[in-house]
């Protein structure tokens, strides 16, 4: 449990920098300490006139700065108090080679679409999809997990949607469903399109966020999302299975968040 949150921590954005400045000082230290530096610095400071301040100020307001600065400096960090995990990723490196030699599958047969490898300035190589006909293709997770949250980074319309996976149990514990959650661009509030008479359960989910050039970031806290879509009908959040993608989609990133 300790070697995982410490790993957690050294591959965080914030942390590992915080560890690495910390290292950085002691560093300096010794090698300040070694090289003969410290009798002259202590004479310095002890040369500085001492001003009469009370210390409490002083003892109340660092850690406030430090933590405000913290948090500031998480790129991620959601005031409901996510916990962080560690971060898993689908990323597009190894392209040319084949996705379905890394994880995705297809869900119909042949004719296949097309993959083109495209090189983005900022998220390096992203994969195009472009089919001549109809087909899925899914990312399947190997581990069963209750992911916590899902970031995707892609070019997609409502003709070429990006789906969450997502296994559902009922509020008795007493059945389970596949539910589907699809990412769309052009709403603003959570829709269900699917039939649950049918066994088909789905809900479109709104993207809202645009970066440059195109890109659409979609980040989703996926036990939130059950709540606010499936949750409604007495369905819980039981684990994330996988992604699935249709249409001419353009992809950069799909990333997901295990809890510790």
């Amino acid at each position: 449990m300790l070697r995982k949150r410490l790993k957690g921590m050294w591959t965080d954005p914030v942390w590992s920098k915080v560890i690495a400045a910390i290292i950085f000082a002691l560093l300096v230290s010794v090698a300040t300490y070694l090289t003969g530096f410290w009798p002259p610095i202590l004479r310095l400071l002890s040369s500085i006139p001492s001003i009469n301040v009370p210390l409490w100020p002083f003892l109340v307001g660092l850690p406030v700065v430090v933590l405000t600065a913290f948090l500031a400096g998480r790129r991620n960090w959601r005031p409901r108090g996510w916990a962080r995990g560690v971060q898993q990723e689908i990323s597009f490196h190894y392209l040319p080679e084949s996705p379905t030699l890394h994880g995705w599958k297809f869900t119909e047969k042949p004719p296949y679409p097309k993959f083109t490898t495209l090189e983005d300035g900022f998220l390096g190589k992203t994969l195009l999809i472009e089919p001549e006909n109809g087909y899925g293709l899914d990312y399947l997770l190997q581990a069963v997990s209750k992911v916590s949250r899902v970031t995707v980074i892609g070019k997609w319309t409502s003709d070429s949607p990006v789906y969450l996976r997502i296994r559902l149990v009922s509020s008795s514990g007493q059945s389970e469903a596949t539910g589907w959650i699809q990412l769309r661009s052009a709403i603003t509030a959570p829709k269900e399109i699917g039939k649950p008479l049918e066994d088909w359960y789905e809900w479109l989910w709104p993207v809202n966020l645009r970066l440059q050039n195109g890109w659409q970031l979609c980040v989703i806290d996926v036990e939130q999302a059950v709540e606010q879509t499936f949750g409604l009908n007495g369905w819980k959040y039981a684990h994330l299975e996988g992604y699935r993608v249709r249409g001419k989609i353009h992809l950069a990133r799909i990333r997901w968040e295990n809890p510790l």
